[in-house]
């Protein structure tokens, strides 16, 4: 699977504080260097995280952040927020949070990329099992892009 947080762990660190110190857990960090943003992902599941704890836990890692990692802080956007309905799937737990929901992937298909979308029904060491449709197919972490939680709403 891509690795979607390429920040060093000193500044992980930071961010799991932020959150702890705000009532909120770390969900995730995805640091998107085409568009020079850092995603702080926060949670709290026992009641909504609201934009006051966005902007506290945002302000707590600006006034933490090491000044040896400035250079990088000011290059990208800096962003805290839930990870929504859609949320996307970074970390192995968060796969196996979400057997028997739906998702969509982006993998890897030879020089070309390629979206699936299914219902998760296993998570192994290395391989994902998805149905789509009704084939079942299996997925290498390895050729994981990125995945997220396909949440539809129906009105």
């Amino acid at each position: 699977m891509k690795k979607t947080n390429t920040l060093p762990e000193e500044l992980v660190s930071i961010c799991d504080k932020a959150s702890q110190v705000n009532s909120c857990t770390l969900y995730g960090i995805i640091h998107d260097t085409q568009n020079h943003t850092i995603s702080v992902l926060v949670e709290n599941k026992e009641s909504n995280v609201t934009l006051n704890n966005c902007e506290k836990i945002i302000k707590h890692i600006q006034l933490t952040w090491p000044e040896k990692y400035q250079k990088l802080l000011q290059s990208n956007s800096l962003e805290v927020s839930t990870p929504g309905l859609d949320r996307p799937l970074l970390e192995y737990d968060h796969f196996t949070q979400q057997v028997g929901n739906t998702i969509s992937c982006q993998i890897k298909n030879g020089d070309k990329h390629k979206k699936i979308k299914g219902l998760l029904q296993n998570v192994s060491n290395d391989i994902i099992t998805i149905l789509v449709t009704d084939e079942v197919t299996e997925i290498p972490f390895s050729e994981i892009i990125s995945c997220h939680l396909n949440n539809e709403i129906k009105v």
